[in-house]
């Protein structure tokens, strides 16, 4: 009984688990890329890579290169990262989440065209991976591709019809090209499904004022504020939506020749 008991405790903890394989089986390579992840699960990076190296040392596999890749992606080593997915592709060219996680480092390292390429490609090998799509489409939508974007988060939402920032990029999007309607629509769904979500009220406060519903504007701006009261970007908002209020209260005649840039929508 003591030493099922001391097994138990054991199995309570991965790490604990893993080192203990480790120390039965030192030769073996699986072992060590389980204490790597394990690590990587209790945010020990510098551990996690460790044993994750020695896995591959050993012997090279997929999980242990990808894996390797994702945590250095959390130590924002992106560089390192896209090596290390870079050799899991090689092993595995269908391997579509390394494709997208390559894609997500390219990204953050300012190479937006890299990362288009990775989650095409991944997108080609499962063309139901409605990650790839929202990231692809964020992609375009930064590179002033708004239509692509549309597609993709489109493609998106219909993989996954509660997927809230979809709707909310998608929203982004239709208010860059001006549909504001359409932007209404989808920034109002964010909302339904994430009442909590600061950033749809902010940008369906700027619509609205766009389209002169300047009361509309001010409740959506209040809101995000009441939701967020660090949120400069709502508060400069809101600002301006009394100003135009006031404006138009002193010269109901006068055209609204107000211009908002992107920072108003962040």
């Amino acid at each position: 009984m003591i030493l099922a008991y001391s097994r138990n405790e054991i199995w309570r903890d991965d790490i604990i688990l893993w080192h203990d394989v480790v120390r039965k089986s030192p030769d073996k390579a699986r072992p060590y890329g389980a204490l790597g992840v394990a690590y990587s699960n209790k945010d020990m990076y510098d551990e996690a890579i460790k044993y994750l190296t020695w896995s591959i040392f050993k012997m090279p596999s997929y999980d242990a290169l990808h894996n390797c890749g994702v945590v250095y992606r959390k130590k924002g080593e992106n560089e390192k990262a896209i090596y290390y997915f870079t050799r899991a592709i090689e092993l595995n060219h269908d391997a579509y989440k390394s494709y997208f996680s390559r894609g997500l480092a390219h990204y953050e390292l300012g190479n937006p065209h890299k990362a288009i390429m990775d989650w095409t490609t991944a997108i080609l090998i499962n063309p139901l991976y409605k990650d790839a799509y929202y990231s692809r489409g964020s992609a375009y939508l930064t590179s002033g591709r708004h239509d692509s974007g549309i597609k993709d988060f489109t493609m998106a939402i219909y993989l996954e019809p509660d997927f809230v920032d979809a709707y909310f990029m998608r929203g982004n999007a239709y208010f860059n090209t001006g549909q504001y309607e359409k932007a209404i629509q989808d920034f109002t769904k964010a909302i339904s499904l994430d009442p909590d979500y600061a950033k749809p009220y902010n940008n369906r406060g700027l619509t609205y004022l766009m389209i002169g519903k300047i009361d509309e504007a001010i409740r959506d701006f209040d809101m995000a504020i009441a939701l967020d009261k660090d949120y400069t970007t709502a508060i400069l908002n809101l600002q301006k939506a009394f100003e135009q209020k006031q404006r138009l209260r002193l010269d109901p005649e006068s055209p609204d020749a107000s211009e908002h840039s992107e920072q108003s929508r962040k």
